[in-house]
């Protein structure tokens, strides 16, 4: 730092600011928040919440959907191949 910055920075640690003074030193900013993003983001994880509690609750998967359908169908072709011709 020069002999004015040193001062500049003296000056302003005597006085009382409400902000920080800079003295040379790199103020971080904070980054800058789109509010229809962030409100778009929390609806999509409001939303992933509720499907994920709702494929607890109601849900299975497509694989075991598929499974149990098959499962259905054999055991219905089975339970027909074991009739007898006059029961109906």
């Amino acid at each position: 730092m020069g002999r004015e910055t040193a001062r500049a920075c003296a000056k302003q640690q005597d006085r009382s600011f409400s902000r920080p003074p800079s003295c040379g030193k790199l103020l971080h900013m904070s980054n800058i928040t789109n509010l229809n993003q962030f409100r778009k983001q929390q609806l999509r994880a409001k939303k992933r919440a509720q499907g994920t509690e709702n494929a607890v609750k109601h849900g299975r998967s497509k694989g075991q959907k598929t499974l149990e359908e098959r499962e259905m169908g054999k055991a219905a072709r089975d339970l027909d191949g074991h009739a007898r011709e006059g029961d109906e």
